[in-house]
Parts: C-alpha cells; structure tokens; sequence
C-alpha cells in the first residue's frame, strides 16, 4: 500500500472490559416478521486485537486487487459500509464472511466490526461457513470439502484421495458420488449444500484410479480435466469389457495420437476426448 496515504477517520472510542479483547456495540436481539415469527440478530462488536479472529478452514486465497480495492475505498470515502461475520465456537472466533474487508481495515489499523454469531457445535459452525459462501463468487468445490471434511466422513475420505491423486476435486467428486451415473455438476450441487454421499465402493474408485494413471503412463496424452472426464465417460460405455482390451486399446490412442501430434498437448472437451477414443476402439 502507498505509505504516504493518510488516511483521516473520525476517533470512535470503545471501552472493552477487563480482559475481554472486544466490545459488544449491540447487543444480539430478535424482532417479529410480518408473520409473527421472531427472527434473530447476532450482536454487533468491536475490535483491535486482529489476531483473535481466524480465517475459515478450507477458505478461498486472498486476492491483493480485491484488498487493493476495499482498502483504496475505506481511504477516499472515509467510510466502512458493512461489518465481517465471525463465528464462536469452543472459545475461538472464526472469520466465515469478510475476510478481504478483514484485511483491508486491519492493513489501515482500523478497528474490526463484526456480528458475532454463537453456536454449540462444529456442525452448526460448519452449517453456517458453507450458507455464508455458498456463491459462485466465493468457494471452490475444494474448499467446501476442506471445510465439510472437519464433521462428516464422506468428505473427509474425498478430501484425502484428491490430495493423493492427480486428478481435479470436481471429477473425483463425480466418482465418489455415483460412478455408473457419473455427473460431477451434480455431485457438486450435494457438496454445495451439504447432503454429498459417498455412493461408489472403494474398490472401485481405486481401480478407476489406477486405470486413470495408467492411461497417462501408457499414452503420454497431457493429463486435463477434459481428458480425464472422457477417459471415464469412455471405460463406463465399455463396461467389463475395457479392461480386457485395455492394454491394446492404449497402444493404439498412442500410436493415434502420435500420428495426430496430440502428445503432450489438449485437444479438445470431453466429447471430442470420447470420440477419439470410439475411433481408437473401433480401429482394434
């Protein structure tokens, strides 16, 4: 940041308690809807002291521009238009909405306003991280599983294979989540919103596994997403019968693709990938 920048904030001052490292500004209270249902507001609090307050298992990697951006804002509107949102759970506070704006302010020492919301257990704190980046603008598929992972065993054994495999989290969500039905968007959508099952045995995920890597050994294709996607759109076509043609098979997308140049570079979706492959097959 511009160290010459000054920046000029009226002075608020806040008076914490003994020992306590934040302020209660307004304090959590409910009102009634037009339906008679009372609807909860967290409190409203106030600190200095950044390091109490943690960054969210699992979240997305802080961009500078955005930082950039919030931070050159606060400086020319001399304003803070909104508070973070942090969770308590088991006596730590976790940063679950906010954390450019987090970085922004405490880049300017600034005071931290935040809503404080309380919960009892992981599962309602993990509940509330996965409604509060649900966007497209926030999380990656990665990074609900990271978070997921912390309560429940399904994501955290899908966690654990795509950091043991070369193969994208979106693909192997797909093979966790139905491999004779093979959809990772909708596989996806279930680890979005947090109903993800892990519906494929493991046995064979690690036999698609093998034969995934040992396509890439055999052909010297370039690994991508679209090839991969192909690969096993293809072996579910074939059924049983791919792997007693497998080692031929390969030989042949070897030899065609050398001839085409594919080696080593895409060439195409996950269509295009299939249908080299159809032609690979029928040419046996």
């Amino acid at each position: 940041m511009d160290k010459k920048t000054k920046v000029s904030v009226s002075k608020t001052k806040y008076y914490a308690k003994k020992n306590d490292w934040y302020q209660v500004l307004l304090p959590e209270r409910t009102y009634k809807n037009v339906f008679g249902n009372e609807v909860y507001y967290p409190s409203i609090c106030v600190t200095k002291d950044y390091a109490k307050i943690q960054k969210t298992p699992g979240q997305r990697d802080l961009k500078s521009a955005h930082i950039k951006e919030l931070y050159n804002s606060i400086v020319e509107l001399n304003s803070v238009n909104r508070e973070i949102i942090v969770v308590k759970y088991n006596n730590e506070y976790t940063n679950v909405d906010g954390l450019h704006l987090y970085t922004a302010e405490m880049q300017l020492g600034l005071p931290i306003e935040f809503k404080l919301i309380e919960v009892t257990t992981l599962k309602e704190a993990v509940a509330i991280m996965r409604k509060m980046n649900s966007t497209s603008r926030n999380w990656t598929i990665r990074q609900f599983v990271n978070s997921t992972a912390l309560i429940n065993k399904d994501y955290a054994r899908l966690k654990k294979y795509y950091e043991d495999n070369d193969i994208t989290m979106n693909l192997m969500c797909g093979l966790f989540y139905n491999i004779q039905k093979f959809n990772p968007a909708k596989a996806n959508n279930t680890i979005k919103d947090g109903t993800f099952q892990m519906n494929t045995s493991i046995k064979d995920i690690d036999l698609f596994i093998k034969r995934i890597r040992y396509f890439y050994t055999m052909t010297n294709l370039k690994n991508t997403q679209y090839c991969t996607w192909g690969l096993i759109s293809f072996i579910i076509e074939k059924n049983e019968i791919y792997s007693s043609k497998e080692k031929v098979f390969l030989d042949k997308v070897k030899e065609t693709a050398h001839k085409r140049k594919h080696t080593d570079k895409s060439f195409g979706e996950r269509q295009e990938y299939v249908d080299f492959f159809t032609e690979c097959w029928n040419d046996l």
